[in-house]
């Protein structure tokens, strides 16, 4: 609040009256306060921005004139910070900062505008927080107000009443100016007041029930309490509750009462999961027009709900299905619409017997102590299901008997089946089957089948012979097998033959074992003349000079003799021929003839033929290389085709015509010419600037030193100033022999320097100033331009010499000017003697 000392310094007549009277009514210091508007205690200026230093900053302490100021100037406009500080703020320690708002008193004078280039907050004695510079609207010519952040502002930061009450504590102020010509601007500041917004604090503390575990679904009650720190006032509003947990509080948001600073609300909190087992309960107060908010949590430990079910007992005969596992709920109850998920499930086993029956999948939501009572599924035996069978077939030399199974009623084997005796011989007998239950799942059964063997045949494999005369005696040859692929004793395989043509053997098969019935048959021995093995070859080759013809032998049985061998012709020239051979026997072997092919083929010449790559270098190319035959005979005539000259080249197509002894061959070689690069030289330029378009010179050139086409400079055209840096420039090849290229060069046209010389100028004291004159000295104006303004000097009328200075005299964008000063003198007074007179004679 505002001392009185300060409302009665700033309120005057019946303003007075009107204080005075507040004063004396009961007023609550509790009520929501501001500080201020208060100036400051020290000015300073900062170099931590800008390069122009603020003169008299201890100005902005007091109110109204002489006032902190700077110049700022082309090339230099930028300001250092303008900072207050020591604003003797005193806000209490338990204060929240709402907001801070500033007010600076400023204006500019001279050409062109002022703006603000930074607005900012001073903590701890540095630069924080936003910048609120208002850089769109100029600083108007007379001192007004400018009002920055406000009641509910914090500048982007956090506020302390320690840090208000920091004599570091302050505003900084920056300016800047348009970059618009040579004169100067004045920016002044005369003050820079802030003013404070902020409330008291409060304390809020929680209790929730009595520190007991909070059963899942079950409520507690809990108490929110707010005290106010300072003032004679009652927190009042609403408290808002929320979990760090799931539950829900009823109401929500609660609302306060009490007096003498405390007030209470309650709210009844039901979790509505366990979650982590520890809910943070937090109340949050809102906050009213007189105290701030505040809050407090408490942790509430939070357990699962107790709940018991109870299996119903079940029963079934093995082999049946299941029944549904029912239960029940014995203790306990479900909340929140919650349902069991999951069913009960068994031990495992179908034997007859009792099987506890378990809570398998069967839960509740993880909020749950699930308790689970068992009972027992009983299962009673049953029959078991028979198929035995006997056995009928021909005498195999095995044991027979019955064949089944018994099996249970999942269609399972069954073990405990004996089948009886088996038989082997004719004609068998009965078998008397026995099941004997070993599981305690099934009753016993028994029966008769029976077992019929009859004889068989024997298997009999008798082969004759035939074959080219050896000789050595040949005959039949087999076997007789049993039933169990055994041999059998009693075959008579008959006659062997040693002469062609051969003959018949008689076989016959006596049984001797009982079990196979007798068996007879013939079979022929076929003996036929033999064949010499004769290996004869003939010849393929390429042409090479020499005879060639056919090789090889005819040999006999173990390698005899088997007659006369003749081998035919020979060939030496291309295309060979055929060589006929004969074997003529000897008695024991057969004739025989036949022919043999010799081919002679032509051959290869070895031709070694290369084309060319390289870049163009304006001369012809083409293949190279040569053709030779066997021995480094020459083979015939090589033409190695055209030439080629210019980018891209071509295919050279070689020929090779043989003399006779060799194949003519031709094919391709490439001729590959690349393009070259071209030399391109390009030169900028730096001129002044005169209206015209200028232009880049260069030329490319090319393997010959001879001048190419296509390079474009067009792209370094340019008439107003600047510096054009990376000027593009392109080389596009027509020949066809050059790569395209491309490159850039920093060409730049300047402003039009003018150098103007003052004339020299003097006056007696008293009289009027001349006109004041100029030379230009050197460069030169374009047509149609012209000096604007003229030239100013120091004032004063007193004998003396003042500079003659620019003042307003200048020339359009386009130049620079170099202002060489003068002299202005003004000489000293000049005395009038009045004439003597005689004045005696007058009265």
């Amino acid at each position: 609040m505002k001392s009185l000392k300060s409302i009665l310094q700033t309120t005057t007549g019946m303003g007075i009256i009107i204080i005075l009277l507040l004063i004396t009514l009961p007023v609550s210091t509790a009520l929501a306060d501001t500080a201020g508007p208060n100036n400051p205690g020290l000015g300073s200026n900062v170099t931590d921005i800008g390069t122009e230093a603020w003169q008299n900053p201890g100005n902005i302490t007091t109110p109204d004139s002489p006032y902190a100021t700077v110049t700022l100037y082309h090339g230099h406009r930028f300001s250092n910070y303008l900072e207050g500080t020591q604003y003797g703020f005193i806000i209490p320690a338990d204060a929240a900062i709402l907001g801070i708002e500033v007010k600076i008193n400023r204006m500019f004078s001279g050409h062109p505008n002022a703006y603000d280039n930074m607005v900012s907050m001073v903590k701890g004695g540095a630069i924080v927080g936003d910048n609120k510079a208002i850089t769109t609207a100029a600083w108007p010519t007379i001192l007004t107000v400018a009002t920055y952040g406000g009641a509910s502002d914090l500048w982007g930061t956090t506020w302390s009443s320690a840090d208000i009450n920091s004599p570091d504590f302050g505003v900084a102020l920056a300016a800047n100016r348009d970059n618009n010509g040579n004169p100067t601007t004045d920016a002044s500041v005369d003050t820079m007041q802030i003013t404070i917004y902020y409330e008291y604090s409060t304390t809020t503390s929680v209790e929730c029930g009595d520190g007991s575990p909070v059963i899942y679904g079950d409520s507690i009650m809990c108490v929110a309490t707010v005290t106010r720190s300072t003032s004679d006032q009652t927190p009042r509003g609403t408290v808002s509750w929320t979990t760090a947990g799931s539950g829900s509080f009823v109401p929500n948001p609660c609302t306060l009462a009490g007096e003498n600073g405390v007030a209470t609300c309650t709210a009844t909190y039901t979790p509505t999961a366990v979650g982590s087992g520890t809910h943070l309960l937090t109340a949050s107060y809102a906050g009213d027009t007189f105290f701030a908010p505040s809050s407090a949590s408490q942790s509430v430990d939070v357990v699962q709900r107790p709940i018991t079910v109870t299996a119903d007992p079940q029963t079934k005969v093995f082999g049946d299905p299941d029944p549904l596992f029912t239960y029940q709920i014995t203790e306990g109850s479900l909340v929140f619409n919650d349902t069991f998920t999951g069913t009960l499930t068994r031990e495992s086993g179908e034997a007859v017997g009792q099987y506890a029956i378990l809570q398998g999948s069967l839960a509740l939501p993880i909020d749950y102590n699930l308790n689970y009572v068992s009972d027992y599924l009983t299962i009673t035996q049953a029959n078991p299901t028979c198929s035995v069978n006997g056995w009928t077939g021909v005498y195999d030399g095995n044991p027979h008997g019955a064949t089944g199974t018994c099996s249970g009623v999942y269609g399972e084997t069954l073990e405990g089946l004996d089948l009886g005796a088996s038989f082997t011989d004719f004609p068998g007998g009965t078998a008397s089957w026995v099941f004997t239950d070993i599981t305690g799942n099934y009753n016993d059964a028994n029966g008769n089948v029976e077992i019929m063997i009859s004889k068989t045949d024997p298997t009999c494999s008798v082969d004759g012979y035939t074959g080219v005369f050896d000789g050595n005696p040949h005959g039949a040859s087999g076997l007789c097998s049993g039933v169990n692929d055994e041999s059998l004793e009693g075959l008579d395989l008959g006659a062997t033959f040693t002469d062609v043509p051969g003959g018949t053997a008689h076989w016959v098969f006596t049984d001797v074992t009982g079990n196979y019935n007798n068996a007879s048959g013939s079979e022929e021995i076929l003996i036929s003349k033999a064949e010499a093995m004769c290996d004869i070859s003939g010849y393929t080759d390429v042409y090479d000079t020499a005879y060639h013809g056919a090789t090889g032998t005819c040999s006999g049985i173990g390698g005899e003799n088997p007659g006369t061998l003749n081998l035919g012709e020979t060939f030496k020239d291309v295309p060979g021929g055929t060589a006929h051979w004969s074997l003529t026997g000897n008695g024991n072997y057969n004739d025989q003839t036949d022919d043999a092919s010799i081919v002679i083929s032509k051959a290869e010449a070895m031709c070694d033929i290369s084309g060319y790559t390289d870049v163009y270098d304006a001369a012809y190319h083409g293949a190279n290389g040569t053709c030779s035959g066997i021995g480094g005979e020459n083979p015939g005539t090589l033409d190695l085709g055209a030439t080629f000259k210019d980018v891209p080249g071509g295919t050279v197509h070689w020929s090779f015509t043989g003399n006779g002894n060799y194949n003519d061959q031709s094919g391709d070689a490439s001729i590959v010419i690349s393009k070259a690069e071209a030399v391109c030289v390009v030169n900028p330029y730096v001129v002044e600037y005169d209206r015209l378009a200028h232009t880049a010179t260069g030329n490319c050139t090319g393997v010959v030193g001879e001048e190419l086409i296509g390079l474009d400079l067009t792209g370094t055209t340019h008439t107003e100033i600047a510096g054009y840096s990376d000027d593009h420039w392109t080389f596009v090849d027509v020949s066809g022999n050059y790569n395209d290229t491309n490159g850039s060069v920093n060409d730049e046209i300047t402003l039009r320097a003018v150098t103007i010389v003052a004339d020299a100028k003097s006056k007696a004291y008293g009289q009027v100033d001349p006109e004041l004159t100029y030379q230009i000295t050197a460069g030169f104006l374009l047509s149609g331009d012209a000096f604007s303004g003229g030239l100013i000097r120091q004032p004063g009328e007193s004998a003396g010499t003042y500079a003659i200075l620019q003042g307003t005299l200048s020339l359009s964008d386009y130049y620079v000017i170099t202002y060489v000063g003068a002299n202005f003198t003004i000489t000293g007074v000049r005395y009038f003697y009045p004439m003597l007179l005689n004045l005696s004679g007058l009265h």
